[in-house]
């Protein structure tokens, strides 16, 4: 059944005399107590509350440690490339804090709706965590195809990402909500300055997205044709490895490769010392084998 929807009370008037914001409330939802503070209106370009503003690092924190513990468990059976550090920072960073965000943002929207704290993280995680876990779904199938590349390094990269990602959908969708009950209103402390340009920024978002619905395929059209030029340059794209002298000449690997190259075909069919010249003098590496 659908839920039925009554507005606040009438008591919350202007001073003028006029009914203040009717927000819609669930029946059954409890209303903030007349101490309660309810959270003003979210604004349209970031949290603008330096507490929401570090909740979304924390959480993607939370989920890069994670997944990079449950990295060195896999690793004791799997061995696997640095190169998974690397990759679950960067990732953590981005796809935690997106998810963290739109957590929040729905956890606000519910506040000033006129719903308490408990009740707007409920509503908060039904309504974002399905987002929340079909983008995590195709960022972990993404990366899950570097699995099937017959590469460690490859592989890793694979894990890595697979592991942040779902690390950071189950912190939007279970650690940071029961985080954002228990602050309640206390999630807009350090609340900063208005921003001068909000209420351009969010009729300008407005009117694009008119233009997107009253014209569909024509904006189809046109966002395509960049993306195709732009795709369109990974048929140029060789994987194969070079032949010949290709590393850069002058540096001193490159050199020393040649050097070893040149020995290997000069001394080829005959038993050799394996002398191994470099900058200090000569080392001898027949005691290596």
């Amino acid at each position: 059944m659908a839920p039925t929807f009554l507005p606040l009370s009438a008591s919350r008037r202007s001073k003028g005399g006029e009914p203040g914001n009717r927000c819609p409330v669930p029946i059954g939802a409890r209303r903030p107590e007349p101490r309660e503070r309810v959270d003003t209106k979210p604004g349209a370009v970031g949290p603008r509350a330096l507490t929401a503003a570090f909740l979304p690092i924390v959480a993607a924190g939370i989920a890069i440690v994670t997944a990079t513990g449950v990295a060195a468990l896999i690793n004791e059976a799997w061995p696997l490339s640095v190169l998974l550090l690397n990759v679950a920072t960067m990732i953590g960073l981005g796809v935690g804090i997106d998810h963290s965000l739109l957590t929040l943002s729905r956890f606000r929207e519910a506040r000033f709706a006129g719903l308490d704290a408990e009740q707007a993280a409920i509503e908060a995680s039904s309504h974002a965590g399905g987002t929340i876990a079909l983008s995590g779904a195709a960022a972990a199938i993404g990366f899950g195809a570097l699995l099937l590349v017959p590469l460690n390094e490859m592989q890793s990269i694979g894990v890595g990402g697979m592991l942040v990602v779902a690390t950071s959908v189950l912190v939007a969708v279970s650690f940071l909500p029961a985080v954002l009950a228990v602050l309640g209103p206390r999630v807009n402390a350090g609340r900063l300055g208005g921003n001068p340009l909000q209420a351009w920024w969010r009729a300008w978002w407005r009117a694009w997205g008119r233009v997107v619905v009253a014209r569909p395929a024509l904006v189809f059209v046109v966002a395509s044709i960049p993306l195709v030029a732009l795709g369109w340059q990974a048929t140029r794209l060789d994987s194969s490895l070079p032949r010949g002298s290709w590393l850069p000449r002058g540096i001193e690997s490159a050199n020393a490769l040649g050097d070893l190259e040149r020995m290997q075909r000069g001394i080829r069919g005959r038993e050799h010392p394996r002398l191994l010249q470099v900058a200090l003098g000569a080392i001898d590496v027949r005691k290596f084998g």
